[in-house]
């Protein structure tokens, strides 16, 4: 069977990436950060390992201090603002896409919530879907 191949881009295109395989995991996150990031309730990902992605363009990175601790790295497209991907220090080897870059994401199905204690009341979501209240246990 073929492998799969994921495609995206920043609004305005000057970066492009390609990921291969399957997603480690799709989620959404309703942190804070990710809400402030985005402008929008939650942000969804698909993970995945550092070998199968590549980016083409240059990226702007910024960091934050996660919850927990720990710290995660956002990158922007610097000619649109677009936010492309992000590298949580909890989860080393990984790349998260945001699913919302992705050109055929209908077909990676997110599996769970993430800081679901910050969801905003008015971020409508599938109540079906499992959540956690803030990151669970790798």
């Amino acid at each position: 069977m073929p492998q799969q191949t994921f495609n995206g881009s920043c609004l305005c295109g000057a970066v492009a990436y390609e990921a291969k395989g399957d997603p480690v995991v799709a989620l959404q996150c309703h942190c804070l950060d990710c809400q402030k990031a985005s402008g929008a309730g939650h942000v969804a990902f698909a993970a995945f390992p550092e070998s199968a992605v590549t980016i083409k363009g240059t990226l702007k990175m910024f960091e934050t201090k996660t919850d927990s601790g720990s710290h995660s790295k956002r990158y922007f497209c610097p000619e649109c603002g677009s936010w492309v991907a992000g590298r949580p220090d909890s989860a080393p080897g990984v790349v998260a896409l945001t699913m919302a870059t992705m050109d055929q994401s209908s077909s990676i199905p997110v599996q769970f919530r993430v800081f679901d204690k910050r969801r905003r009341p008015w971020d409508v979501v599938d109540t079906a879907m499992p959540a956690f209240p803030a990151m669970p246990p790798r």
